[in-house]
């Protein structure tokens, strides 16, 4: 993979990635992977992690957004309460 995108991802996007992978299967079954994304210490990764749940849907994960609500970070905030309006429609 020398010299490719692939080569040059961290860890963050990496974890970003894989949580549009996630969502993008809206399988429940990956609902514990993304609730340690939600956890992660880089707004990216908690960002993605929110879009990932509003992919997947249900009461589980209504319950998971609205623990989300505090985050720290405003750009995360802003993607739960899209994730959430996602829900009620």
């Amino acid at each position: 993979y020398a010299g490719t995108a692939f080569s040059r991802a961290r860890r963050k996007g990496m974890a970003r990635n894989a949580c549009t992978v996630l969502g993008n299967s809206r399988d429940e079954q990956h609902l514990g992977l993304l609730v340690l994304a939600s956890k992660d210490e880089a707004w990216e990764v908690r960002e993605a992690a929110a879009w990932a749940f509003s992919r997947i849907g249900g009461r589980q994960v209504l319950n998971l957004l609205e623990r989300m609500r505090s985050d720290v970070d405003e750009r995360v905030q802003g993607r739960v309460n899209w994730a959430l309006e996602q829900e009620d429609r």
